[in-house]
């Protein structure tokens, strides 16, 4: 994924981690922070054991409902876009600062959306994993990422079928591609960046 991302000029992927060992949640998410990432993008393969028919893909993005504890949810995102904010935040008043959460927790959960329509529409093209949509839940991965997130299950483990294909190395790297360019075109979908004064366009995108 890393490869097909960089493929193409001024994308840049950041990798969580480059070997079989875990990276803490917390870490993952500075990592994306650390880089000033444009998106997140969570790759998984899903796994249902009490139901081992339950085979395919889905793309999921944040719900900020229907937690456990929603209200907590709701304080920890907003520390989080405070901190973002950094000291310019304790000069404004609190009916400011409400706004501002509000706008920016709406615009990345907009773009969340957005970017798992895309990419969903790309990976939904296989005859081998039948895709299951976009959804929503409230996965801890992608809390407190301030920038548009999503995690992809690309299969069932719990599935023989699945896992067949997952086998395959011709359909990894199939997977791999469409969620590349699902990502490029989320991208293409934004509206455009801002210019130089000269009109020569400068981005750059860091997923």
């Amino acid at each position: 994924l890393k490869r097909y991302i960089e493929e193409r000029p001024d994308y840049h992927a950041i990798l969580t981690r480059e070997g079989d060992y875990y990276v803490e949640r917390g870490r993952r998410i500075r990592i994306a922070r650390e880089h000033q990432g444009d998106c997140f993008v969570s790759v998984h393969a899903n796994r249902y054991i009490d139901d081992v028919s339950i085979r395919g893909s889905e793309v999921y993005f944040l719900s900020l409902t229907g937690a456990s504890d929603e209200n907590a949810q709701r304080v920890a995102e907003r520390e989080n876009v405070l901190q973002e904010l950094g000291k310019e935040s304790k000069y404004m008043n609190s009916d400011v600062q409400k706004i501002l959460l509000d706008l920016t927790e709406t615009d990345i959960m907009e773009k969340s959306s957005t970017l798992a329509l895309c990419v969903n529409k790309e990976i939904s093209g296989s005859r081998y994993i039948p895709p299951r949509g976009v959804k929503q839940a409230n996965f801890v991965v992608l809390r407190s990422i301030s920038m548009p997130s999503i995690l992809v299950e690309v299969a069932y483990l719990s599935n023989a079928r699945d896992v067949r294909y997952l086998k395959n190395r011709n359909m990894m790297d199939w997977i791999a591609r469409n969620i590349a360019e699902g990502i490029f075109g989320f991208f293409e979908v934004l509206p455009s960046p801002p210019q130089k004064l000269t009109g020569t366009r400068y981005f750059s995108h860091t997923v």
